[in-house]
């Protein structure tokens, strides 16, 4: 199997989008398949048996490119669209598979060469261009909805990665090209942590205190600001908590370390920056709590499958971007607010056996539903659909 894969994302950086593209990858690499990869000239480099990535040009005064849509991947895209358009021109390749985006480039050559493609849907288009605030004419955004409804039409098959997708386009198009594949967790660290992530972790945990743990992009909707209130709320009742939050941009981690600094707890809120994907699982080894405060969003945040694992009790906030996977027999849901949020934190502080509970059900859960052996197969099955085209 010889796969063009076309991927507007910086590859890899420790994204959503970018990790999932990854786990399907290293599928790729363990089942044999044979992949070039067309990614933008941003990230860092993956070595995989099986891989080869190629990048597309980039614009002199294009330094990086943020989560979601942006006006620097108009040019990022034109160039990776044109790349992408002469690799399949010269090459031979038995599928396209494209994501976000550049699923539009990927319909083109089924409708002109006949060739199949694999359309990896992460997230609603016109959605995407809703929940952060890139376009809100009426006009545009139904043009979106059309453009995404011919993008579903033109794919051979569709990836769903959770099950609002799999229903959203199941609507528009024959339900039976849908597949849900949903995302695996990290399950183990993945690499050493430096010694001073340990040092942090090991002097937050003296005298007794309590780890709050956040990790993921900052966002306005992950809903951070709403766990710094939260955070707020709860040292007043249990000053023997810490809140870590791990991820972030310079520029978003200043402006919420001055929000909390505002809000008198700069000693209470330790932001981290990024760090090194390999290194969550050692993060939540020292949590005591898990937390998703989202605030808006339909598809599951990545961090909510390793959540599950970890073997920890997780607070997330009750709206359909959780509970198309959660329920209240393994998370506890609270309020879109901060006082939601440390009603919830403040439950399983002073209910131990609750935490207890709710972290062996949501592990007991995730181990039956999602697996590497469960992940393999879904990925051989609908990659079998590209040889009975052939």
């Amino acid at each position: 199997m010889k796969i063009l894969m076309v991927a507007p994302e910086p590859f890899f950086r420790i994204r959503g989008t970018p990790f999932s593209i990854r786990q399907r990858l290293e599928a790729f690499s363990q089942l044999g398949y044979k992949v070039d990869l067309l990614t933008y000239p941003l990230g860092d480099e993956v070595n995989l048996a099986g891989l080869r990535i190629f990048r597309s040009f980039r614009p002199f005064w294009i330094k990086d490119v943020k989560i979601g849509p942006s006006w620097n991947k108009i040019p990022l895209d034109f160039f990776l669209f044109l790349k992408a358009i002469w690799f399949v021109y010269r090459g031979d390749y038995d599928c396209i598979h494209s994501h976000e985006e550049a699923g539009f480039l990927g319909a083109l050559p089924k409708r002109i060469f006949g060739l199949f493609h694999m359309y990896d849907m992460h997230s609603s288009l016109p959605e995407q261009l809703v929940n952060y605030k890139f376009i809100a004419s009426p006009f545009l955004l139904n043009l979106a909805k059309i453009a995404e409804g011919w993008l579903l039409k033109n794919s051979s098959a569709v990836i769903a990665i959770c099950p609002y997708l799999k229903n959203w386009a199941g609507e528009r198009v024959n339900k039976e090209k849908i597949f849900l594949i949903e995302n695996l967790p990290l399950t183990e660290a993945q690499s050493a942590p430096p010694p001073e992530s340990i040092e942090l972790l090991e002097k937050l945990k003296e005298k007794g205190n309590k780890i709050v743990l956040y990790t993921g992009n900052l966002q306005y909707n992950q809903g951070i600001d709403l766990l710094i209130e939260a955070a707020r709320l709860v040292i007043k009742n249990y000053p023997r908590v810490k809140f870590v939050i791990v991820g972030g941009k310079k520029e978003n981690v200043d402006k919420f370390r001055q929000l909390a600094q505002g809000s008198g707890l700069i000693n209470e809120i330790v932001f981290t920056g990024e760090k090194a994907i390999g290194e969550m699982p050692v993060f939540m080894k020292y949590a005591d709590i898990l937390v998703s405060p989202r605030r808006i969003g339909n598809n599951t945040p990545l961090k909510i499958y390793s959540y599950l694992f970890s073997g920890k009790p997780m607070i997330a906030t009750n709206i359909f971007s959780h509970t198309q996977i959660l329920n209240d027999e393994i998370a506890l849901l609270t309020e879109v607010d901060g006082q939601g949020i440390a009603k919830g934190i403040l439950r399983i502080l002073e209910d131990g056996n609750l935490g207890e509970n709710l972290a062996k059900k949501a592990r007991e859960f995730a181990l039956k539903r999602f697996n590497q052996k469960q992940y393999l197969g879904q990925i051989k099955n609908v990659y079998s659909l590209v040889k009975e085209e052939r």
